[in-house]
């Protein structure tokens, strides 16, 4: 099926996101557990930054985040 195809973008994007929420979480809550006052709400443009700073190894070959434009 097609959409079995396209499994392996989702797992990227969801990596993409944990290692981007882990990264925030240790940066603004100094890695307290729960989610701290600064991160409620989480800001979009506040995530989006960590969200380029992720590189990781995905199965979509390597994903660097920090090279996407709005």
């Amino acid at each position: 099926m097609a959409f079995e195809g396209q499994l392996q973008f989702v797992s990227d994007a969801v990596l993409a996101f944990a290692h981007a929420f882990r990264d925030m979480h240790q940066d603004l809550c100094h890695g307290r557990p729960g989610l701290c006052d600064v991160m409620k709400p989480i800001k979009g443009t506040e995530l989006l930054k960590y969200l380029r700073k992720v590189d990781f190894a995905g199965q979509t070959l390597e994903l660097a985040m920090k090279h996407v434009t709005d």
